[in-house]
This record gives structure tokens, C-alpha cells and sequence, in this order.
């Protein structure tokens, strides 16, 4: 919560709770091929960041590695809600093999 001269605002944000950020980060750092560091990026504990990944065997992967929710059709996310309305909060998110790679 958010008190300001014009009104009180609640913020929402993804990865709220998660505590497996240190432990993604330490098993991207420590992957030796692109499966391994696949695989610790499913682990989908960090809320954002462009990731790249390129070893000396020529592979290289791009993925828009974050907690993204998937939010409403048609509702403008970019302005301020109104707090009296539950259907306006997004309960659910893209998976790893939905995020653009």
C-alpha cells in the first residue's frame, strides 16, 4: 500500500513470495551446456530479465525469461484500477514454453 495526497493505491507485482532466486542464479552461473542452463531457467523464480546463453560449442539461446502474468483481454493495465474489483486481478502466468525465446 501506497498513501499519497491523491489517494492510497495497492501495488501487485510478480514473484511476490518466491525465494528461489539465489538458487536459479547459482545453477545458471554453474551450467555447463544449454540443457543445464535450460533447466535452471525453468525453474522460474526470477521475475524478469532478457537472458542470453552461448557456450563454445555455437549454441546460442535468447529468452525473455520473467514471471509475466496473464492478465484480462481489453483492460488497459497501463492506468490505475479501481481496488473494488476482483476480476481485475491476474491470478495466473505464462510458462516457460510460453515466454518468447
Amino acid at each position: 500500500m501506497i498513501k499519497a495526497k491523491h489517494g492510497v493505491y495497492a501495488l501487485r507485482y510478480s514473484g511476490k513470495g518466491l525465494i528461489g532466486q539465489v538458487e536459479q542464479w547459482f545453477n545458471m552461473n554453474k551450467s555447463s551446456n544449454l540443457e543445464e542452463f535450460t533447466n535452471a531457467m525453468k525453474k522460474m523464480q526470477i521475475p524478469m530479465f532478457n537472458t542470453l546463453y552461448a557456450d563454445r560449442e555455437g549454441n546460442i539461446h535468447y529468452i525473455y525469461n520473467g514471471i509475466i502474468p496473464k492478465r484480462k483481454p481489453k483492460i488497459n493495465y497501463n492506468r490505475i484500477l479501481p481496488g473494488d474489483r476482483s476480476d481485475l486481478i491476474w491470478d495466473d502466468y505464462y510458462n516457460y514454453s510460453e515466454l518468447p525465446q
